[in-house]
C-alpha cells in the first residue's frame, strides 16, 4: 500500500509538471509541496493502519496454539485474571476444568507426530462442539486441555467434564484406537 501510494504520488507530480510547463515554475513547486504534504499524511495513515493490523496478529500469535486454533497458556493466564477480578467484584462464579488425554504418546509412538497432531486437532474439535458458546478451550502443552467456565459453579461444571469425556472418547484415533480422558473441576 506504501509503494501504490508512493507510485501514485510520482505519476501525478510528472503529470502536474507536464501540464503546468506553461505556467510559472514557482507555481509548479507550490502545486508539487501540496501534493507532497497530501501523499506524506496518507502514507503515514498507511503505516499506522499496517502496525494497527501487525499488531492485532501479533497478539493473536502471542495468545494462540498454532497447531488446535484453541488459546494457549499466556491467554489463560490473562483470561483467569479477568474472571478473578470479575468473582472478587461481583461474586460471579467460574469454574475450571482440566482435561488431559491419555494415550496419545502412544499414538505418537505406533503412528508418528502427524498421527498425534491429528488426534489432538481431532480433541480441539470435539473439545468446542462440547462445550457453550461463552466457555473458552485453552491447550495449555502436549496433550493437556482446560476450559474456563464463567458463570458456572464446579457442581455444575461436573455435567460437562462427562459431556466432554464422552465427546472425546468418542474420537477414532488410528487404527480405531478409542482416546481415554481424565476431566477434573475446580
Amino acid at each position: 500500500l506504501i509503494r501504490d501510494v508512493a507510485g501514485l504520488q510520482s505519476v501525478m507530480i510528472t503529470a502536474l509538471h507536464r501540464s503546468l510547463r506553461t505556467l510559472d515554475p514557482v507555481a509548479t513547486l507550490q502545486a508539487v509541496e501540496r501534493l507532497t504534504d497530501l501523499f506524506s499524511s496518507l502514507q503515514a495513515d498507511a503505516v499506522e493502519e499496517v502496525l494497527r493490523q501487525r499488531s492485532r496478529e501479533l497478539e493473536w500469535l502471542g495468545t494462540t496454539d498454532e497447531l488446535t486454533g484453541l488459546h494457549n497458556e499466556r491467554f489463560l493466564q490473562q483470561h483467569m485474571h479477568h474472571l478473578l477480578g470479575v468473582q472478587r467484584r461481583y461474586g460471579h462464579p467460574f469454574a475450571l476444568l482440566l482435561v488431559d488425554i491419555d494415550g496419545l504418546k502412544r499414538i505418537n509412538d505406533a503412528y508418528g507426530q502427524a498421527a498425534g497432531d491429528r488426534t489432538l486437532v481431532d480433541v480441539a474439535t470435539a473439545l468446542g462442539e462440547a462445550i457453550r458458546a461463552v466457555d473458552t478451550p485453552i491447550r495449555m502443552s502436549g496433550d493437556e486441555f482446560c476450559v474456563l467456565l464463567p458463570q458456572q459453579t464446579a457442581t455444575r461444571a461436573r455435567v460437562l467434564a462427562d459431556r466432554i469425556a464422552t465427546a472425546i472418547e468418542a474420537i477414532e484415533g488410528p487404527a480405531a484406537q478409542s482416546l481415554g480422558v481424565t476431566v477434573g473441576g475446580v
